[in-house]
């Protein structure tokens, strides 16, 4: 079983601009155990700018889990699982279809994303309680990364990762890309298409942003 403890966080294009405008959230990605490449933007990046000697590999925990067997290998593990985010509807939707599938999870509890700081302390002692191998934190860009670094030093040994929206997608509420589009650069129009009020100015202004950067570095 899980014995460490490692936060999982992620890097696109949107995250480095937050990163540059907010010094907390930098913080915040600098703590992390494991900064994955959540998007293409960041492996065209390294590869323009040769930022790494090695080839960077984009590490989505949405595709990981529904298009490379995730869910069946967290099946098998037999890990005791914690979901930290979203409502408590689309939480409730996960678990009554969690034990309908045929690559069922230990899902042992869950608590929603609306809560306020100070509720921070409840919120630990529940998920320490719970003695959980992993814990998906799915409160959303920069809210997560937040809360993992302001908590993380709280929680007992376990993987802590963050998740984007992926409890909408596992609940059925938005749908994932199709796995062609995984390691291309139209995964976001994919993503834009079905949520367009709440990511065009989110794209407009990071992917700008990442872009003039680039080109300015490069």
């Amino acid at each position: 079983m899980y014995k460490e403890k490692r936060s999982f966080q992620y890097l696109n294009s949107h995250s480095y601009y937050l990163a540059n405008k907010c010094e907390l959230f930098y913080t915040a990605l600098k703590n992390a155990d494991y900064l994955r490449a959540g998007g293409i933007s960041i492996l065209l990046a390294n590869k323009y700018l040769k930022l790494f000697s090695v080839s960077l590999e984009k590490v989505a925990f949405n595709h990981f889990f529904f298009h490379f067997e995730g869910d069946k290998l967290l099946s098998h593990s037999g890990y005791r699982i914690f979901l930290l985010g979203s409502t408590s509807e689309t939480l409730e939707t996960i678990f009554t279809n969690n034990f309908c599938n045929k690559n069922k999870l230990n899902l042992i509890k869950n608590h929603h994303g609306y809560f306020s700081e100070d509720k921070d302390n409840e919120v630990v002692f529940l998920i320490n309680e719970s003695k959980v191998n992993i814990l998906l934190v799915g409160l959303g860009t920069p809210k997560s990364d937040y809360w993992i670094v302001k908590n993380k030093k709280f929680l007992n040994n376990m993987a802590i990762i963050s998740v984007g929206n992926f409890f909408d997608i596992w609940a059925g509420k938005t749908r994932i890309a199709p796995r062609i589009l995984f390691n291309s650069p139209f995964e976001w129009i994919f993503r834009l298409i079905q949520s367009p009020n709440n990511l065009l100015l989110r794209y407009l202004f990071s992917n700008t942003y990442f872009i003039l950067r680039m080109l300015r570095n490069g």
